[in-house]
């Protein structure tokens, strides 16, 4: 089996919830971007050093820091050792449909109900697909992120599995 949770706790890999259509990974923040804005966009970038991190096997992706940081952090570079060890790398596209965050000071949470079902595990030696069982059945986690920052600098630190989506 692929262990791929660590990115999320319990919910699975790392991904946002289900509503309307799915945003894209990346996001830039708008010029004129409000904190609310800006806490998304961070969210954003995350997941695509997550990803990075990922497709390359490489726990200590200089990108991860930049945009996360412990108990969070130590999470998803614990996720990409463990595949690494393990010949695994994690590839593809992760769908979010992330909810306005809520903003109080140096803090924010924004809900997302990620879809993984894009986001396949492969051999790091071939590149080849590797078969797998979803624990979740879905492939959908709804999860709460936790974020700390100000301005333009936010990090994810930390999650809560929600369910499904």
């Amino acid at each position: 089996a692929v262990l791929l949770a660590g990115c999320v706790g319990q919910a699975g890999p790392t991904g946002p919830p289900a509503g309307s259509a799915p945003a894209a990974t990346t996001a830039a923040a708008p010029a004129a971007a409000t904190g609310p804005d800006l806490v998304t966009a961070a969210y954003l970038r995350y997941w695509d050093a997550v990803r990075a991190a990922h497709r390359a096997g490489d726990p200590a992706a200089g990108g991860l820091a930049a945009v996360a940081a412990d108990p969070e952090l130590g999470r998803v570079r614990a996720t990409v050792a463990r595949n690494r060890a393990q010949q695994l790398s994690v590839r593809g596209e992760v769908r979010h449909e992330p909810a306005p965050p809520v903003v109080s000071g140096g803090t924010a949470t924004i809900e997302d109900c990620y879809d993984i079902t894009g986001w396949n595990p492969v051999d790091l030696r071939t590149g080849d697909p590797v078969g797998t069982v979803e624990a979740g059945g879905t492939g959908r986690y709804r999860v709460r992120w936790a974020l700390r920052g100000s301005g333009e600098s936010w990090k994810v630190v930390d999650q809560e599995a929600l369910g499904g989506c």
